[in-house]
C-alpha cells in the first residue's frame, strides 16, 4: 500500500541519511539522521534551526521538475491561531510539477528524528523521497542526494 510505501521509505531515508558530498553515510551509532529537503521556512537557516535545533550541514540546492505554488490551507496555522479571525484567509505553500522548471531547497540532516512527530507536523503532506542537485547543476546531471521532501497530498 501507498502508506506502507511511505513508511518504509521513510523509516529507510532515515537509517540512511546522506552526507555532504550527497553519497550514502554510515549509521550514526547514537540517532538515526534523516536528510531533509526544505522549499518554504525550512529555506531560512534561522527557522530551520526553530524546528530543528540540531540540524547539521545547512546548505542549499535543487530539485528540477517542480515550481512552488500557494494551494491548500495548513491546519497547523489554525492551531497557532496565525489565520485572521472571521477571514479564513490563509493558503500554505506547497509544489507541484512542472517540467522544465526548478526550485532552490534547502539540505540538511536532522539527527534523532521523531517520525511520527514528524509526520503529524505536515500532515497535509506525503513525505516523499527526492532527489536534490547542485544549485548550478543541470537535470540530465547526476543527482547530489536524496531526502525527503513534503509533497502534497
Amino acid at each position: 500500500s501507498i502508506q506502507r510505501w511511505r513508511h518504509s521509505a521513510f523509516h529507510s531515508l532515515a537509517r540512511r541519511g546522506a552526507d555532504m558530498d550527497g553519497g550514502v553515510a554510515p549509521r550514526n551509532c547514537e540517532a538515526d539522521i534523516l536528510t531533509v529537503v526544505g522549499f518554504g521556512s525550512l529555506l531560512s537557516e534561522k527557522s530551520a534551526r526553530s524546528t530543528f535545533p540540531d540540524l547539521r550541514g545547512f546548505r542549499l540546492a535543487r530539485v528540477h521538475g517542480l515550481r512552488r505554488v500557494f494551494r491548500h490551507p495548513a491546519g497547523i496555522f489554525f492551531q497557532r491561531g496565525l489565520v485572521p479571525a472571521g477571514t479564513m484567509e490563509c493558503s500554505s505553500l506547497s509544489v507541484e510539477p512542472c517540467p522544465g522548471a526548478s526550485i532552490v531547497v534547502a539540505i540538511m540532516q536532522i539527527p534523532g528524528v521523531d517520525l511520527e512527530e514528524l509526520q503529524r507536523r505536515e500532515e497535509e503532506y506525503n513525505l516523499v523521497p527526492t532527489l536534490y542537485h547542485g544549485l548550478d547543476a543541470r537535470p540530465e546531471e547526476p543527482a547530489a542526494g536524496e531526502g525527503l521532501m513534503c509533497m502534497p497530498l
